[in-house]
């Protein structure tokens, strides 16, 4: 705490690549988290965007603007530097970050700028996972082999993506499949990760969108795309930290908002899905 570089936000002692980029001539568009802080001099506005449809907060609800805790409710968003107190009608956290930023593009479109275009979707499965009905990403097709085989096929080389005996072991902690009831076995090779692959589907689909829009309007050759992700598995239960224990403030919160704990209703809003690290559970 206090020392320079762990302030929690995107200090002010760096610039931005938006920044250099919109000061030597191009458009700089953004949608999706932004998590770098949440002040008006640190908002996606104030460190080099021209256009922004921002999440200000670290994850939540893939649907509305329901938060994780008490204390922080609804999540903050902003669009073009202001802070939003609804989100558009029909709101779907993946569709409406590519619908902001086809709309960013093709407002300008024709002036001769470059465009620099930052489309940061929200975690998956780490964090919320909400699959809207109706949505691309409907598949039920994941091998229900269990880790033990999959973590075998993995380490068979037969890629070249591994070395011999490079061995992927499994965490003393996390229990064989062998040692799980069958109520959990299909929880845990099945519906949660069958949840998670219609999440990239969903995911594949609206970048799709985007790709086709920028061939659409002839940039797709003038384009280059830098994909990257942070963070990783989630080595614990997030949920139940957030929450904390019966009774308090946050458990309450989330016992109200965050009410769709069954597995039958793992996908729909209110619905919490994480893996840990002991492998899916039911709540």
């Amino acid at each position: 705490m206090g020392k320079p570089g762990y302030e929690g936000y995107l200090n002010e002692r760096v610039t931005t690549l938006p920044k250099l980029l919109r000061d030597a001539g191009y458009h700089t568009y953004m949608a999706g988290k932004w998590h770098m802080g949440k002040a008006p001099n640190l908002i996606p506005a104030a460190r080099g965007f021209e256009r922004d449809f921002s999440l200000l907060d670290g994850a939540g609800s893939y649907w509305d603007m329901t938060n994780f805790t008490a204390s922080t409710p609804m999540s903050t968003y902003t669009e073009d530097g202001r802070y939003l107190k609804s989100l558009p009608r029909d709101y779907y956290a993946t569709k409406t970050y590519t619908d902001k930023m086809i709309s960013f593009i093709e407002a300008n479109r024709g002036d001769g700028k470059p465009f620099f275009a930052y489309l940061s979707i929200k975690p998956l499965m780490t964090h919320t996972i909400c699959l809207r009905t109706g949505e691309v990403g409907t598949s039920a097709s994941m091998t229900r082999v269990g880790r033990s085989a999959s973590r075998a096929a993995r380490s068979s080389n037969r890629d070249g993506h591994r070395s011999p005996g490079n061995d992927a072991r499994r965490t003393y902690v996390v229990r064989a499949r062998s040692d799980i009831a069958g109520a959990r076995v299909a929880s845990s090779a099945g519906m949660k990760m069958e949840l998670y692959a219609g999440m990239v589907e969903n995911l594949d689909y609206h970048i799709g969108r985007f790709v086709a829009y920028l061939k659409e309007i002839g940039e797709y050759e003038n384009t280059i795309f830098i994909v990257f992700g942070d963070n990783g598995a989630e080595g614990s239960d997030l949920f139940a930290s957030i929450a904390g224990t019966p009774g308090t403030r946050d458990y309450l919160f989330a016992a109200v908002h965050w009410s769709q704990t069954h597995p039958k209703a793992w996908g729909d809003p209110g619905s919490y899905v994480a893996y840990g690290p002991c492998g899916p559970r039911f709540p």
